[in-house]
């Protein structure tokens, strides 16, 4: 720890740029909304889920209140709960498992596979078991996983298909939007997310029968448990602004991978590129540090671009240690009906990549050649000086 405080930084203020970038659009419609005097869910959200279903070619979609509620949701419509199992990836945001315990239901934690970062489809059909309902899979900063293939598991075993798309507005896979291929897909419009409204979330569902549930479930509407998950219509107002650039924004944020993608030295970093076929958003972009080519771990790199401005940071936590999911740290006392220990189990790529491997920076406009190129020396800088 001593090396890393010993470093002078050179520029210790930020030269990235920040996200959002809100303008006059946005303030117009949330001054637009302060006149019609309706603050809840009504008519910017109903054409916010209109515009967005149309863009996404999606017919039903509904708006929440943010993501984790839609993913939750989502779980409470295909009626999942005590006594059940659901498979999901050990690599994400919280929310993606957490939805699972919210329905007192267990989630079983499965590797990722290196291409895609997401779930290993071999690894998920070897955790299936009598007791599993579902799958939740994650297409990790946009990139699409290899859904495909996993929906192909799930159908052969009769189980629920759940899409975290909360990183993947306009990602698409043989031209398929990313969205499309689960019983249910839940996208997030978080302040950071590429399709941006401060706070939000949209669900997709297959057919109307899990939509008409969705909507019940999300406003009190339902016979059994329901919720106030409701979109409010400043967040749906501004989701509209931000629809009409989405595809503007992701075109930046893939040229600007492409052009760094031709600069890097390949071996000491590589991007995480998406398959073939595939047309990622780039929600972040994922760096690959080659650490068996450096002296110094992914912990002093990410301190190092730091003190010069450059905003790196790690990804996730593996969700297999995280201690809302280990009982035995006595932290899990709201869930007292849930058995959970994943203190046995592997995850070899899932912890590589944590722990070692991946860091993550924004890359959206206004970052452009000019800045990449200035990365570009601070990241050779780095292996004059840390490389083997």
């Amino acid at each position: 720890m001593s090396k890393i405080k010993s470093l002078k930084p050179e520029n210790s203020t930020s030269i990235w740029p920040s996200w959002p970038n809100f303008g006059k659009k946005e303030i117009t419609s949330a001054v637009r909304v302060v006149k019609s005097n309706q603050l809840f869910a009504k008519t910017e959200v109903a054409k916010f889920e209109k515009e967005f279903g149309e863009y996404n070619s999606s017919k039903y979609v509904k708006g929440v209140g943010n993501a984790t509620q839609g993913l939750h949701l989502a779980l409470s419509a295909l009626e999942i709960g005590f006594g059940d199992e659901v498979i999901v990836t050990s690599f994400s945001w919280i929310s993606t498992a957490s939805c699972i315990l919210m329905q007192n239901a267990k989630p079983v934690f499965v590797d990722i596979e290196l291409d895609t970062l997401g779930a290993d489809p071999s690894k998920i059909e070897k955790a299936i078991t009598k007791k599993t309902k579902a799958i939740i899979i994650v297409h990790m900063f946009g990139n699409p996983c290899k859904i495909n293939a996993i929906k192909k598991i799930a159908l052969k075993n009769k189980i629920y298909l759940i899409e975290d798309a909360s990183h993947a507005h306009g990602s698409r896979l043989n031209n398929k939007n990313c969205g499309n291929f689960s019983d249910i897909a839940v996208f997030s419009v978080h302040q950071r997310k590429n399709l941006c409204a401060g706070e939000g979330g949209l669900v997709i569902s297959k057919n109307k029968i899990l939509d008409d549930k969705i909507y019940k479930l999300r406003s009190f509407g339902s016979d059994k448990l329901s919720y106030n998950y409701r979109m409010t219509e400043f967040s749906a107002a501004i989701g509209r602004v931000s629809l009409k650039k989405l595809d503007k924004e992701n075109k930046i944020r893939n040229r600007n991978v492409i052009y760094l993608n031709k600069k890097l030295n390949n071996k000491y970093y590589r991007i995480l590129l998406p398959m073939k076929n595939c047309y990622s958003s780039f929600h972040k972009l994922p760096l690959l540090y080659n650490y068996n080519n450096f002296k110094k771990n992914i912990d002093f790199f990410i301190h190092f671009m730091n003190l010069r401005g450059v905003p790196f940071s790690k990804a996730y936590t593996p969700l297999h240690h995280h201690s809302n999911f280990n009982q035995d740290k006595k932290i899990n006392t709201s869930f007292p009906n849930v058995k959970l220990n994943y203190s046995k189990e592997i995850y070899k790529n899932c912890e590589e990549i944590c722990y070692k491997r991946l860091t993550e920076l924004s890359i959206h406009k206004p970052v452009d050649k000019k800045l990449l190129d200035k990365l570009i020396i601070l990241l050779d800088k780095y292996v004059k000086k840390f490389g083997k």
